[in-house]
């Protein structure tokens, strides 16, 4: 026999005309394959204290249960955070890291850099001296070049007055008379 709570009513029942009140509840059995007559059987009862107690009970199950439950996802969601705590946690000294790793690079570059640019500086000055020792230089060559020629002539000049004057002495004195 299997039995089931249909429904409580506090309206007039359609088949005796009797109402239920609000502390009385309708148990319909379905009666067994035995009997000639089909469909449930109607009884009427009186709830007792036993019935308060177990709804009671099965109540205080249900709050225990949603308890548990309630606790398990406060505890997942303080897990969440915690989690979330750790990796945010770890996401800020990754930052510092890469921002330390950053500036170190930042200064090794402005090092290299400042490096360069005075290895420019000391190539354009000495490029500089050189072209200055080079156009001192090209002075020089040509104040030479001019000087001589200026002693070749000079010299020329006196290899003609020294061929005149050795032809001069060469020549035979012409005879007196």
């Amino acid at each position: 026999m299997r039995a089931r709570i249909v429904r409580a009513l506090e309206s007039k029942l359609p088949y005796n005309g009797v109402v239920l009140k609000t502390h009385e509840v309708i148990l319909e059995v379905e009666p067994p394959f035995i009997r000639s007559q089909s469909g449930a059987q109607p009884i009427i009862r009186r709830r007792q204290h036993a019935g308060t107690d177990a709804a009671q009970r099965r109540l205080t199950e249900t709050q225990r249960l949603l308890e548990n439950d309630w606790q398990q996802i406060r505890q997942a969601i303080m897990k969440e955070r915690r989690d979330l705590a750790e990796l945010e946690s770890s996401l800020q000294a990754r930052r510092a890291e890469l921002d330390r790793q950053r500036q170190e690079a930042r200064q090794a570059a402005d090092k290299e850099q400042a490096a360069f640019d005075a290895q420019r500086r000391a190539l354009a000055e000495e490029q500089s001296a050189i072209r200055a020792r080079e156009s001192e230089l090209a002075k020089s060559r040509e104040a030479w070049i001019v000087e001589k020629l200026e002693v070749e002539e000079i010299i020329r000049g006196l290899l003609v007055q020294l061929g005149q004057q050795a032809e001069a002495d060469t020549t035979p004195a012409a005879p007196p008379g």
